[in-house]
């Protein structure tokens, strides 16, 4: 029960704020775009492009093998396209570290989800 109000909560969260905080560089407030690109859009783009969709991939697919190179592939995917939305020298080291939020997110929801399960055999 707590893993799926975890996940409709992260679901509903982060899409709102990726619609809300998407970049729009087109104002005259170049330097607060980047601040709400770095510090709210780039997390909760990769919570959801990596996590709540990695949490999606985890659960269906069973063959570990496959499971293991579609969450690979959906990190590179995610990661390679959150280059194109901070327009700097430093959006590789930004992504990377935003990416960890992503993957903190993922590794919780998860442990959340086995618990779940490992406590529903007891």
């Amino acid at each position: 029960m707590m893993y799926k109000i975890f996940f409709a909560l992260s679901t509903i969260l982060s899409l709102t704020a990726i619609f809300i905080c998407y970049p729009d560089y087109s104002h005259e407030f170049p330097v607060f775009t980047d601040i709400l690109t770095v510090f709210i859009f780039l997390p909760l783009y990769f919570i959801f492009t990596f996590s709540i969709v990695g949490q999606v991939v985890y659960i269906f697919i069973k063959n570990n093998t496959i499971k293991t190179i579609s969450l690979f592939l959906l990190f590179c995917i995610s990661f390679i396209s959150s280059l194109i939305f901070f327009p700097s020298r430093l959006k590789i080291f930004v992504s990377i570290v935003c990416s960890m939020i992503g993957i903190v997110h993922f590794a919780f929801s998860i442990t959340l989800y086995n618990s779940k399960k490992s406590y529903n055999k007891k």
